[in-house]
């Protein structure tokens, strides 16, 4: 177990920064499976009984942060439980939402599943949260005043994001390969051993 905990790379981030793309780059760079967490989470949060008719309800009634709100228990039991179940080192790809926490007691949960791994990396759009925030909304179409800019603020800004994170690449400027290479870099410098597959 302790090769997962050493070798897998988490990539996390606020949406569209390129986390997919930057994933697979890694994946196929350190021949380690490619894990979305997003692929399993219908099976982790079936174990809560989350009730995606009542998530959406909420999103048409109340706004994206309702359904958010409502959402971060499962998200919690998610990541806390993937993660203490993952066998072999790989490099996993979180949603958006999944590294940012209000409520101390499911923050706490997930630090102490993340902190057991070397390889944390967040990706944010720019050094500067405001123009991150920005880039965003602009990919999104999210107008400056909407519940879903609000969302993306909250995603940009949290400090839980740089709590959980070994590491941080600033995506302004550069391509998915770019990154890419720049997290190898630091993976390698750190441990002192090439995680590159020839």
């Amino acid at each position: 177990m302790d090769g997962v905990h050493s070798n897998s790379i988490l990539i996390m981030g606020p949406p569209h920064v390129g986390k997919g793309r930057i994933s697979t780059i890694l994946s196929e760079k350190t021949n380690m499976p490619l894990v979305s967490l997003a692929s399993s989470r219908e099976k982790y949060y079936s174990e809560l009984n989350y009730d995606k008719e009542y998530a959406n309800k909420l999103k048409r009634e109340n706004g994206e942060l309702a359904r958010y709100q409502y959402s971060k228990p499962f998200e919690a039991h998610h990541v806390v439980n993937f993660l203490n179940n993952l066998t072999e080192a790989c490099v996993v790809k979180f949603e958006a939402t999944q590294s940012v926490y209000e409520d101390q007691a499911l923050f706490d949960s997930v630090f102490e599943a993340v902190k057991k791994f070397e390889n944390i990396i967040l990706i944010l759009p720019d050094i500067d949260m405001l123009d991150s925030w920005k880039i965003i909304n602009k990919l999104v179409k999210a107008p400056e005043d909407s519940d879903l800019s609000k969302l993306n603020w909250h995603l940009v800004s949290s400090r839980c994001n740089s709590n959980l994170a070994t590491h941080t690449i600033y995506a302004s400027g550069k391509t998915p390969e770019d990154m890419s290479e720049e997290i190898l870099e630091y993976i390698n410098s750190k441990t002192q051993k090439n995680v590159k597959v020839a």
